[in-house]
């Protein structure tokens, strides 16, 4: 769990594209984690999957990416909660 995401999952902004965390996304890269949640960017709620085709000893991973901001730009609550089964 981040407040950030990490750069290219569901960080988009208008006028500025992908504001996410780079390092982060190096880390998620190396380390293949299950879940990745955060919220900072109330623009992209929702969810997003990854594969990773070259996990170690070719075991196919996947990571769900979970923006669970709860409110829009305005910091309205609009969003819905984001459940997920692990």
């Amino acid at each position: 769990v981040t407040h950030t995401p990490p750069a290219g999952h569901l960080d988009q902004v208008p006028h500025a594209g992908s504001v996410g965390c780079a390092e982060l996304s190096v880390a998620i890269a190396r380390v293949r984690p299950r879940v990745s949640i955060f919220g900072h960017i109330h623009e992209c709620h929702g969810l997003e999957e990854q594969q990773w085709a070259d996990a170690p000893g070719g075991e196919r991973r996947t990571t769900l990416f979970v923006n669970a901001a709860s409110v829009d730009i305005n910091c309205e609550p609009v969003n819905p909660p984001v459940m997920i089964d692990l």
